[in-house]
């Protein structure tokens, strides 16, 4: 988890992450902006919220059907 930004920490814009290689004895490096990071959580948010709705939407509507199910066996 990245820590909460504060005026205390480095606010730099980009983040070095390094990796073994598999075929190379030196690691490989890869640089990724603050920016892209955030991109992406944002993008993985918004999937989860709209993964979120359409179950609630899919649970409303078989609670729903449930219901009239029930109620037309009363009739």
């Amino acid at each position: 988890m990245l820590p909460h930004s504060s005026p205390a920490m480095d606010t730099s814009d980009d983040l070095t992450l390094s990796a073994p290689a598999a075929d190379a004895a030196a690691p490989a490096t890869t640089r990724v902006g603050l920016s892209d990071i955030r991109e992406a959580i944002a993008r993985v948010e918004a999937e989860a919220k709209a993964s979120c709705a359409a179950e609630s939407r899919a649970s409303a509507e078989a609670r729903a059907r449930a219901l009239a199910e029930e109620r037309a066996a009363l009739d």
